[in-house]
Parts: C-alpha cells; structure tokens; sequence
C-alpha cells in the first residue's frame, strides 16, 4: 500500500520539479526519483507498476488538459 501511494502521489507531480527536463513520465524517470525502484530496468519496473495497479489507462485519471474532449478524445485512440 505504501509503495502504491508513493508511486500514485509522483505520477500527480511534475517531473520537471525532480530536475527531470520533460514533461512526462517515463520508466526510467520513475526508476530514478524512487531510491527502492534503483537498478531495476524498465521492465522491471513496469511490472513493478503493473502488480501495483498501474497502467496506460490509469494514467488517464492523472492528466489533466484543458480541452473539454480531451478524455472522448484519449478514448477514441486507446479503442483504435
């Protein structure tokens, strides 16, 4: 439960306020902001992610966008 927290509560921050010149999330940045995620590769730490829960789709609750279509938008991809 503490990790998901930990990792719930990074994904809702900016990367760029861990000295991460980017603007989203990637495996290895997560990899690198979370010290109990060290030396893991990217597929380790996707599947880290993965039995906490996480996925491409989660992700959808933490971005934000000011377009009011974004999510049928986002939806219509994901379908395609």
């Amino acid at each position: 439960m503490e990790a998901e927290q930990a990792v719930e509560y990074l994904l809702h921050q900016s990367p760029c306020q861990y000295g991460l010149k980017r603007s989203r999330w990637r495996l290895q940045d997560v990899g690198r902001v979370l010290q109990w995620l060290a030396g893991c590769t990217d597929a380790g730490i996707y599947k880290v992610l993965k039995r906490l829960g996480f996925s491409r789709k989660k992700a959808l609750y933490f971005i934000h966008s000011p377009d009011p279509q974004y999510r049928s938008k986002w939806e219509q991809i994901l379908s395609a």
